[in-house]
């Protein structure tokens, strides 16, 4: 008898454990993606002069320290770009640029977070 009642309850043990592994989900999936939100995503970003990123980040990540020079995604067609100077290596900047310039980037393992 104590056989099949603890038979029993190994039984009901691994149907939880697999429920909750079963039951791993995003919790905060029903929450709206915000800019202040964490990043769900993120892809490494290459400087260049002349070519907009694909997608506008909510932040970037420096992880070697430099200056960045970015245009942001709210400047005029005709801008030039500001230089973020002596940024800190494993940076996150609550920047949103369009473009991340190579002319006067210096920082390296820049990361888009989206």
């Amino acid at each position: 008898m104590l056989h099949k009642i603890l038979r029993a309850g190994v039984v009901a043990l691994a149907l939880v454990l697999a429920t909750a592994a079963d039951a791993q989900t995003d919790r905060f999936s029903g929450y709206g993606d915000t800019v202040q939100s964490p990043c769900r995503r993120w892809t490494t970003i290459t400087p260049s002069d002349s070519v907009d990123l694909v997608e506008v980040p909510k932040a970037i990540y420096v992880g070697g320290a430099g200056d960045v020079a970015m245009i942001g995604v709210d400047a005029p067609s005709t801008a030039t770009g500001v230089t973020w100077k002596a940024v800190p290596a494993a940076s996150l900047l609550p920047a949103r640029p369009r473009r991340v310039l190579a002319t006067g980037t210096t920082a390296t393992a820049i990361v888009g977070c989206f």
